[in-house]
């Protein structure tokens, strides 16, 4: 004999999921892998919004995200199998996020649509092309036409599959703006809105931006997600305008539900594209839709835009990507080789981590370089070979000659402290850690000897500064706002250089 939940009408013949729904959750609760139900979760379960967009799927959607983890983690597969019984055919459950207060307004009319009426109105709604942004097998985000021609004027670009938040190797330089990303992911809209993430080139911005979209489309699948950069909205809004399908443009994002723009900075200078950015920005976060920008430098930095974007941005919320420490780099080079990996010696990774400081993607191509010269000429990996064959990467770039007085004087701007306070003896604690940040990175960046750096400092002998450096890396290593402060310094002293 079967379970009650199981056994479907036999004068109706199978049910819709919709209509299974209650009784589904009624089995729940009594379903030997269960047990009781927190009396929480049941309830916020009871007030959940269902509808079939197709028979076999069944859409369920809440505003409370614990709720909708603990359906997701412990619950989705037991309520599958009892529907699919229920319905007589395999039942899938999407698990969705909803305004607080859209369960208590809609949850009839969503219901409603598992009916006769519903599924017609379906119908007739499904004459008209497909609105939503879709995933590929290949884990691709990108747009699809509404109407003729009329999709392309997004030019949105695909995701990267490999930029995940599993993949990102988070380090003091950018653990906040990793938490959060993923705090975006899981809520978005709903948390950090707008999420505006700045730094350097290559130093993890995009990835960051590649993974929130993916992970929102794992989550929501029939989310529209749009990820362009400011060059190609740039291009779209100059082309909808030659085409005369500024309507078109602005309906179309006006339907996205998550919107990603990578170098804003090339949308600052240009006024009109400016003023179209803005419009469509104030139109989608009025309607909590989730927005995520990134830049080169922060807002206030970007001085063409205009003073409303600024405030916009402001008033989400900025953080920052600075540059990774010598222990962050050689987690990325062992996080890139993976355990199944060809085998790199440790001294070269080393080598590496510490010689390459200025960007993640230039540490990345390097360890390319290694592996691929290693594969095509069949000789072994030593470090030797990778110094030989860096050594004019290196000489082009990363070693560039940085001056001491430009140390000197970024360090003082960024610690707020006068110049002056560099060369003399004072000891009170701001001018101490600004002295020896400063003779720290001359002694990292720099070409000069501990003597030099000495004369630089007002004279002082060469231990004096060997101590110093000594004092403050010991302090960056137990101090990770110590670590991260020197990241931010190192960034802008890269680009005053």
């Amino acid at each position: 004999m079967t379970d009650d939940f199981s056994r479907p009408s036999i004068l109706n013949g199978p049910l819709l999921p919709v209509d299974a729904w209650e009784g589904a959750l009624e089995a729940l609760e009594g379903h030997s892998d269960c047990g009781k139900l927190p009396q929480w979760f049941g309830q916020n379960l009871g007030d959940a919004i269902v509808e079939s967009p197709q028979p076999n799927v069944l859409i369920v959607r809440m505003a409370s995200q614990l709720t909708r983890e603990w359906l997701e983690r412990k619950y989705r597969s037991i309520l599958e199998e009892i529907l699919s019984a229920r319905c007589e055919t395999g039942i899938e459950i999407r698990v969705e996020s909803c305004a607080p207060t859209e369960g208590k307004t809609r949850r009839g009319s969503s219901r409603g649509k598992g009916s006769k009426e519903g599924r017609a109105e379906g119908s007739a709604q499904g004459s008209e092309p497909a609105s939503h942004a879709r995933v590929s097998k290949r884990g691709t985000v990108s747009p699809v036409a509404i109407r003729d021609g009329i999709g392309d004027l997004l030019q949105c670009t695909p995701m990267n599959p490999k930029y995940t938040f599993e993949n990102f190797v988070s380090g003091s330089n950018s653990r906040f703006a990793y938490a959060a990303a993923q705090a975006v992911a899981s809520a978005p809209g709903n948390s950090y809105n707008p999420l505006f993430i700045y730094g350097g080139v290559g130093l993890g911005k995009t990835h960051l931006m590649h993974a929130v979209g993916q992970e929102i489309q794992a989550r929501e699948p029939d989310s529209v997600i749009a990820y362009l950069s400011g060059e190609a909205f740039t291009s779209s809004f100059v082309g909808a305008i030659r085409e005369r399908k500024m309507d078109e443009f602005r309906r179309l994002y006006r339907k996205v539900d998550v919107w990603l723009v990578d170098d804003i900075q090339f949308i600052a200078s240009k006024e009109r594209t400016g003023e179209e950015f803005f419009h469509t920005f104030n139109a989608l976060n009025d309607t909590n839709r989730q927005v995520v920008v990134c830049s080169d430098r922060p807002p206030h930095e970007l001085q063409i835009l205009d003073d409303r974007m600024i405030s916009r941005f402001e008033a989400g919320l900025v953080t920052d990507i600075g540059l990774p420490t010598y222990e962050t780099r050689l987690a990325i080079l062992q996080k890139k080789l993976g355990p199944e990996g060809t085998v790199v010696p440790p001294e070269v990774l080393e080598m590496m981590a510490r010689m390459i400081r200025s960007s993640v993607r230039v540490l990345e191509g390097a360890l390319i370089r290694i592996l691929a010269h290693a594969s095509f000429t069949s000789s072994p990996i030593n470090l030797q070979m990778a110094t030989s064959l860096l050594s004019r990467h290196f000489d082009d770039g990363e070693r560039a000659p940085v001056r001491m007085d430009v140390v000197q004087r970024v360090v003082c701007d960024s610690l707020e402290v006068p110049l002056e306070a560099l060369q003399s003896k004072k000891r009170d604690r701001r001018s101490l850690v600004a002295r020896q940040m400063a003779m720290y990175l001359c002694r990292e960046l720099t070409d000069c000897s501990l003597q030099q750096i000495g004369q630089a400092f007002g004279g002082k002998d060469h231990s004096t500064v060997a101590h110093a450096c000594r004092t403050f890396k010991q302090a960056m290593q137990s101090d990770a706002n110590l670590d991260h402060t020197v990241s931010r310094v190192c960034e802008r002293i890269r680009r005053s250089k």
